[in-house]
């Protein structure tokens, strides 16, 4: 192709209407050869002017239909290069067309998105500003619409342990935080649950460093939703609690200046009375909240306890205590005696009071939190958890996750046999929620070292 045939081309596609449908196959097609084969730069920079004519041009249903087939097949051509060229002329087509290709923005976001994680990295480089043009082409009120499509392509895309190569790449996530946030701030409920599920899945799936502008971006409107959760199902709060959580857990430092937030957030959401996955998802995310703040420990154990107890309804107050162990395991070094005291008075307190299981697991979990401090847990384990002592719904939970969470535990208190022969204690009750629990350790225990490699455990079972 000559610099002439690609200027006068240019021209006469701006003024063949419709006719230009029926020839826009083989027109592309003689193009991207040319683009792809051109060695002298003046006459390829004439060549892709006459794309962009061209793609300009298409103005009827019929040539955006044969458009789209055409590059929907060569960005997944088996030549890296035509895929880059796809790219390439998809980015034209988005920066000079003004015809609506709404129909098509799906499986476009689909193809985008998973092309940064393409083997060849010509082909990621070229899908990233792709991506920035197809974003910017869509109006500012409709940007909602292909947060759903997003989040489940994101979701898709790369694989566990590795970041995904065009998250990393400047102007990728940019382009997806104004899809994300119109999604998490005006969309419906859907749309709301997705865009703070893409939040956590880019955060899982992009370098720190690349990250980090984005931070802020993200966690403030995901922290306003949060506070106006009172308006939204659990499956929107859920979704918010469990990005955060994400988020404290791969990258704290960037987070750090949100922190009295969030704290407030988690405790505020672990007495929802909505739904129990959101209260869990709360803990969790104090949990991991905790974990990188260590600071105001002892206030936030007392809010917990004091709310728990003050609680009338028990499944709330589950919530809290589960909340209360995930901060004692990650700050039992900074948590003062008195605070500890007071869990272990808590805790002790559970087996004279009448309870729902759910709290009676709560606290389960609070006793194996103290793991790395064993010496608070003897009295407990001397009135409640050695054979002889009396039989309890709570005593066989607490044996069932020592043995799941903190299996080296007992085996550290010098008191494995005592609570070998309480198993078998517990087991021969006639109350299914002591005997279930029991028989659930006794099967546990078989494959979960070092009880499965102790002989003695096998001589008091029997076999």
């Amino acid at each position: 192709m000559t610099a002439f045939n690609a200027r006068a081309l240019a021209s006469l596609v701006t003024v063949a209407g419709n006719a230009l449908s029926k020839r826009l196959t083989v027109i592309l097609t003689a193009l991207v050869r040319a683009v792809e084969n051109e060695t002298d730069m003046e006459l390829k920079a004439d060549i892709e002017g006459a794309v962009s004519a061209l793609l300009g041009s298409i103005s009827d249903l019929e040539g955006l239909q044969t458009l789209m087939l055409l590059l929907a097949g060569w960005v997944k051509n088996d030549s890296w290069t035509r895929r880059v060229s796809a790219l390439n002329f998809f980015k034209t087509f988005c920066e000079a067309s003004i015809i609506d290709f709404s129909l098509y923005r799906p499986d476009w976001v689909r193809s985008l998105v998973t092309l940064m994680d393409d083997r060849q990295a010509e082909v990621v480089e070229a899908a990233v500003p792709a991506f920035e043009a197809f974003v910017k082409s869509i109006e500012k009120d409709d940007l909602d619409s292909i947060v759903v499509t997003l989040r489940r392509t994101i979701e898709s895309t790369g694989a566990p342990g590795r970041t995904v190569p065009g998250f990393n790449i400047k102007g990728s996530v940019s382009s997806m935080v104004p899809v994300i946030v119109a999604g998490l701030t005006t969309g419906n409920n859907e749309q709301r649950e997705q865009a703070a599920y893409a939040i956590g899945d880019l955060v899982e799936r992009t370098e720190e460093i690349a990250l980090k502008p984005y931070v802020v971006p993200f966690t403030g409107p995901l922290i306003r939703v949060a506070t106006q959760a009172t308006a939204f199902p659990p499956g929107v709060k859920v979704a918010i609690l469990k990005s955060l959580g994400t988020m404290l857990e791969h990258i704290p430092t960037h987070v750090k200046p949100f922190f009295p937030q969030l704290s407030r957030t988690f405790v505020k959401s672990c007495s929802d009375s909505s739904s129990l996955a959101v209260r869990n998802a709360a803990a969790k995310s104090l949990g991991a909240l905790t974990k990188s703040n260590q600071t105001r420990i002892d206030a936030l154990v007392t809010e917990l306890i004091g709310t728990a107890q003050a609680s009338e309804d028990d499944a709330i107050a589950a919530s809290l205590v589960l909340a209360l162990a995930y901060v004692v395991r990650y700050a039992i070094t900074t948590t003062s005696a008195s605070s500890k005291e007071a869990c272990i008075s808590m805790l002790e307190s559970a087996f004279r009071e009448r309870h729902d299981e759910p709290y009676l697991h709560g606290m389960a979990t609070l006793f194996t939190s103290f793991e790395p401090s064993p010496e608070l847990l003897q009295s407990v384990v001397r009135s409640h958890i050695l054979q002889g002592t009396p039989p309890s719904v709570l005593s066989s939970l607490i044996i069932l996750h020592a043995v799941e969470d903190a299996p080296k535990l007992f085996y550290t208190m010098n008191c494995v046999p005592s609570v070998l022969r309480k198993i078998v204690e517990s087991i021969g009750e006639s109350v299914p929620a002591i005997s279930r629990p029991a028989r659930e350790a006794k099967e546990l225990i078989r494959t979960t070292p070092p009880f499965c490699d102790d002989d003695s455990v096998l001589a008091i079972f029997g076999t």
